[in-house]
């Protein structure tokens, strides 16, 4: 099974590796001006490997399987489905394009209803689903793996997300304060277990909601230390850590997750706390 991939990548065409164990990492080439955050599978997703010598992190051989170049503009987001049949790779083109990992990536279906280019993706437990945001503002739905435009609402209420990073939605709503538009948030992760949601933001912020996250206002707690804008963030595999990255500051942060129940902290709400505390 092909083991990473690249979240927020802005790269023009998509290479997928296989690691070979014990040889250096290598990973796709993008430009050194714009922080990524790679994300992998979970047998492989942020854990440290070791060799026979503890010191000593176990470096992969990042093999190429296939080499894809099916749109002009950059890829911007990109997800293997749950079941790891699928990779719905989301450009500025306003295009997903559907690829079947048996079929060594072959190109399956195309999501193409967008106005403006692909900001975030989420799939659906079952595979088959897939939600869509854009930098119109617009939240859209279609099924899998065709890319067919999803619009019966019964049906979309019905569906159960496996992940949650997209920025638009009701189940988001209370993450905007007021004045902000579409571009404040960058990115957000659900984390189901604990019902709460981390995001990270145009202000230096990482910020924890509940979640769902419904009405405008929300309380939430938030961390500084990143210099400049969040660019993503995102929850460890147990989800006991989350992992931001800067933009202009170029760097990765690592915070631990510490339940509510257990700090008997302060939550605050959008319109307190300046000089809240962590």
């Amino acid at each position: 099974m092909t083991s990473c991939i690249a979240s927020r990548l802005m790269l023009k065409s998509l290479g997928i590796y296989t690691p070979t164990p014990k040889r250096k990492l290598f990973c796709p080439e993008q430009p050194h001006h714009y922080p990524a955050f790679t994300q992998c599978h979970q047998d492989l997703a942020r854990k440290k490997g070791r060799s026979n010598n503890e010191d000593q992190p176990l470096l992969l051989d990042m093999t190429e399987v296939v080499h894809i170049k099916d749109r002009k503009e950059v890829i911007h987001e990109m997800k293997f489905s749950p079941d790891g049949s699928y990779l719905a790779v989301g450009s500025n083109d306003g295009l997903v394009d559907i690829y079947a990992v048996a079929q060594r990536y072959k190109k399956i279906g195309e999501c193409s209803k967008s106005s403006s280019f692909i900001t975030h993706i989420d799939w659906s437990m079952d595979s088959k689903f897939l939600q869509t945001n854009d930098g119109a503002g617009e939240r859209l739905f279609y099924k899998m793996p065709s890319g067919k435009h999803l619009t019966s609402k019964d049906e979309i209420k019905g569906i159960h997300w496996a992940s949650w990073t997209c920025v638009i939605g009701p189940e988001v709503n209370g993450i905007w304060p007021k004045y902000t538009n579409i571009t404040d948030v960058n990115s957000v992760d659900g984390n189901y277990s604990s019902s709460v949601l981390v995001t990270g933001d145009d202000f230096g912020f990482v910020k924890l909601f509940k979640f769902p996250c419904l009405k405008k206002g929300a309380k939430f707690r938030k961390y500084a230390g990143h210099s400049a804008h969040v660019t993503n963030v995102c929850w460890s595999h147990d989800f006991q850590w989350v992992l931001s990255t800067g933009g202009a500051d170029h760097s990765v942060f690592q915070w631990r997750f510490i339940p509510e129940s257990v700090t008997n902290g302060i939550i605050e709400t959008a319109s307190q706390g300046k000089n809240d505390h962590f």
